[in-house]
């Protein structure tokens, strides 16, 4: 896969992984607005997927879920309120 770290090289990618970014407050004064009125899919979410969902739902956000059929957690979204539809390429 090409991208721009591994078109670095060792010493690069070294010095790439020093480098610590942080983020200011500033860089999300539109909040999720990009993203409101949009239909959000998490396909196949484990654990981290429903949590990174569950941040989208405290946000503000519509999203749907579609698990695989031996998912441990195709329970859960009625815990949790997502909405659960059978979605097709259509709906994307």
């Amino acid at each position: 896969m090409k991208n721009y770290f591994n078109t670095l090289n060792f010493r690069e990618k070294l010095a790439q992984l020093g480098v610590c970014e942080l983020l200011q407050k500033s860089d999300f004064s539109q909040g999720v607005e990009a993203l409101k009125g949009k239909k959000i899919v998490i396909v196949g979410a484990g654990a981290q997927g429903l949590n990174q969902g569950l941040n989208m739902r405290d946000s503000g956000l519509k999203r749907f879920l579609r698990f695989a059929r031996m998912c441990y957690c195709r329970k859960t979204p009625f815990v949790h309120q997502y909405h659960r539809q059978r979605l097709s390429s259509r709906h994307l």
